[in-house]
């Protein structure tokens, strides 16, 4: 029997870690790592994913454009892409315990929708303990 995505992620061996880059903490738009950088990356995260992308790999590699001004490191490809769909759970290691959730599913036309959202360990629970019926994330 195949583990479930819930499964999967409680074990924490599974949730890769990012960590930050060389350099000062200055942020794009003149913000800094104040308490507040998870909802302005958050808010940047849907509107670069508003619109459906061609491949995972597009989004993948706007995430990490994002963090990098962010001076987060992301471990691209941590895990193998799958061409339908995935998800994914990273830990960002900051001050405090902040993870990045990505999902990705196929559409009809063969474009993709794209999520990634910045949660606190509160945030990641509530999103574990969706039931597996319920698994989605509105976006």
């Amino acid at each position: 029997m195949a583990l479930t995505f819930k499964q999967f992620s409680i074990d924490e061996d599974h949730i890769v870690t990012m960590g930050p880059l060389a350099g000062p903490t200055d942020v794009a738009y003149g913000m800094t790592m104040g308490n507040d950088w998870h909802d302005a990356l958050n808010e940047q995260f849907a509107t670069v994913f508003e619109a459906p992308i061609l491949s995972p790999d597009i989004g993948y590699r706007r995430v990490q454009e994002l963090l990098a001004a962010y001076h987060l490191q992301f471990p691209l490809f941590a895990y193998p892409l799958d061409s339908v769909d995935g998800e994914h759970i990273y830990g960002i290691q900051t001050d405090q315990h902040w993870f990045l959730y990505t999902a990705y599913f196929q559409l009809e036309n063969g474009t993709y929708e794209f999520y990634a959202e910045i949660l606190d360990a509160n945030g990641l629970d509530e999103l574990l303990s969706l039931d597996d019926e319920d698994d989605s994330i509105d976006t």
